[in-house]
């Protein structure tokens, strides 16, 4: 892996190192400040956290096997175990995925529509009691 150069991250303050595969290991804003992917987990977990139950969060899901499962942010740096799931059928898509999940003391459900990994996490009240 070559290092092409570095920038500092601007919410750690670290200096970090732009390498020549194919992610810089940071995000860009809008007003061009740089953060890195592990303040990007810290980020997302504390939006995670503070989730109003009205409010969904996109996330993605990271299937190991069909036992290790996690809801994941893009880069992976935030990566938390589903509890359980259930699949079903979704309109003309075909597939719908349901995931539950604990996180810092709040219940969430992770739905996955179609071949993405990409879902759309909401705060409730409880999973469901056979996943507990």
């Amino acid at each position: 892996m070559t290092h092409l150069s570095t920038y500092t991250c601007s919410v750690c303050n670290k200096e970090k190192q732009i390498t020549k595969d194919w992610r810089t290991g940071c995000i860009e804003s809008p007003d061009g400040e740089k953060i890195c992917f592990d303040c990007c987990g810290a980020i997302e977990a504390d939006e995670l956290h503070h989730l109003d139950f009205d409010t969904t969060l996109c996330m993605h899901v990271k299937q190991v096997n069909e036992r290790e499962i996690y809801i994941t942010n893009w880069p992976e740096t935030l990566k938390i175990p589903v509890a359980g799931y259930i699949l079903g059928k979704y309109n003309f898509i075909g597939r719908r995925a349901d995931y539950y999940f604990k996180f810092r003391g709040n219940c969430y459900k992770a739905k996955k529509v179609g071949d993405t990994s990409m879902a759309h996490v909401r705060r409730i009240k409880a999973i469901p009691e056979h996943f507990n």
